[in-house]
Formats: C-alpha cells, structure tokens, sequence
C-alpha cells in the first residue's frame, strides 16, 4: 500500500526538547553509561558547565563511548564522535562558563560472544586538553519505547522555518498528522529517504531506525494493523538526530509510505 507525500513539519528544536517536564535528572561527579542510569536504549543527554580557563581550539575526547555523540557547545553544534569511524576526539572552542552537551546515541546492543555484557554510553573520562571534565548532569527515560506518549506538544511554542536559530536544531521533533485514502489498511513501508538518522513512530508505535545514507536498508516495514482507516487521523513522529536538506531548507519534510521495500541502498565503503 502506497501512501503520500505526507508533510512532516518541525515541531522542536533542541532546547524545546530537553525542556520536556519528562526527562529523569542524575547527578555525579564523572559521567555514568546507559545501564547505571537505569536507561534501557536512545540518547541519553551529558551535560556539565567548563570552569576554567581552556586553549582556543581544544582537543575533546572522549576516552570510552558506546555508540554515537553529538558535541555542543553552548547550543551550538561542533560535531559527531563515534566510535564505529574509531574517531573519539574533536577539535571544539569553549570559553570558561560555557556548557557542554554530549547527546549519546545507543546504537544497539550485542547479544552473543565476549561483548555480551558491553555498557553504553559513556563510561569512561571525557577530558579537554589535559584536563578531565567533572559535575555532569545526565537527563534521560527509562525506554525509548514510550516516548511518544511522554511528549506534550504546545500550541504556543514557536514554529521554525528551517536553520534560521543560532542555536542548535537537533535533536529535532517533526510531526504528521495524515489521513490515509483508504477504509481498509495493509501492510507497507515508511520511506525515510528525504531524512538523515533517527527514529520513527507511528500511532504511538516505534517503527525503528533509519539512516537512509548508510543503507542497505532504506524503508522501515509497517504492519498495516498500526494504521488507522480513513477518516481516522495517524500521526508520525520522527526524532530527527541531525539535519536532513528537507528540514534546513523550510521546517518541512514530505516523506511517503511505499507498496515494495528498499533494501539497496548504497553503503559507505570506508567502514
């Protein structure tokens, strides 16, 4: 079953997001992974304010993470480390005073062999230069899996038109609300092919992954019984990690539903 183009249109930025009333807050002194937290998969946002005087670039490193960082610094985007391209340090300006936000993504876990019982996130020092970074704030959900029903979408929260912020964009919500032209409902596949990286939900339900830029696997399969007939109103929900042309050019992405899967897309051949 073929459905679209749907208009999927940005709903939140990163500050938006992370000022939801739903997030868990821990303290300590050193940054602590996934499975300390209580934290079962997603993203799990690292925090903590620099204090003293740094060099103007510094080196940022983080000594252990499992899988994926998007580094920050005072809202502003610096980079990606990660350690799938073995690449754990980064070049970022920080002033005194500045914060630093490190969005950790779990990227899926191991479930066989020596790497069985792996942590994610970070569980390891996070240093700039010589110096070890101390007091993180780490906000975070129990399961990724209920997210969408933790959402509260504010009627009263300014919309954008594309990267026009200073600040960071993603993390990024977008939201389609849409009506199928059907009064029956069959299986299909969500194609996130005008996205980047992230995750999608429909009707409340994770449909999973995507990352259409590093194939094979394009579409996302959609059982048809997560549908709603016509007239009822389905709604997706994306949780964009990073800026897909659609988004930058006007807040809105259209993105279809196809009738065939896409298993074929090309792969980075560096990895």
């Amino acid at each position: 079953m073929s459905i679209g183009p749907i208009d999927a249109k940005l709903e939140m930025d990163f500050s938006q997001l992370f000022s939801q009333q739903f997030w868990k807050k821990v303290d300590s002194d050193s940054p602590q992974p996934f499975e300390y937290l209580g934290s079962r998969n997603g993203l799990i946002l690292y925090s903590t304010t620099i204090d003293f005087k740094s060099t103007s670039p510094s080196m940022l490193t983080i000594n252990a993470l499992r899988d994926r960082a998007y580094v920050y610094i005072d809202k502003q985007f610096q980079g990606v480390v990660s350690r799938q391209e073995k690449s754990l340090t980064i070049p970022i300006r920080a002033q005194k005073g500045s914060r630093l936000d490190l969005i950790v993504e779990n990227q899926g876990r191991i479930y066989f062999g020596d790497e069985i019982s792996q942590h994610k996130g970070i569980f390891g020092s996070v240093t700039l230069g010589s110096k070890t970074l101390t007091k993180w704030s780490h906000y975070f959900i129990d399961d990724w899996e209920d997210f969408t029903s933790l959402l509260k979408f504010d009627s009263n929260t300014s919309k954008h038109s594309g990267l026009n912020s200073k600040n960071a964009l993603h993390p990024a919500i977008l939201k389609a609300d849409f009506v199928i032209p059907f009064t029956k409902t069959y299986d299909t596949y969500f194609n996130p092919t005008n996205l980047s990286k992230g995750f999608a939900y429909l009707n409340g339900k994770c449909l999973g992954r995507y990352w259409p830029t590093n194939g094979p696997q394009i579409t996302l399969y959609t059982p048809g019984v997560w549908l709603k007939p016509s007239p009822q109103v389905n709604q997706l929900i994306l949780v964009e990690l990073e800026d897909p042309p659609c988004l930058i050019n006007n807040g809105t992405c259209q993105l279809t539903f196809d009738d065939h899967p896409k298993l074929n897309g090309e792969t980075p051949i560096n990895w």
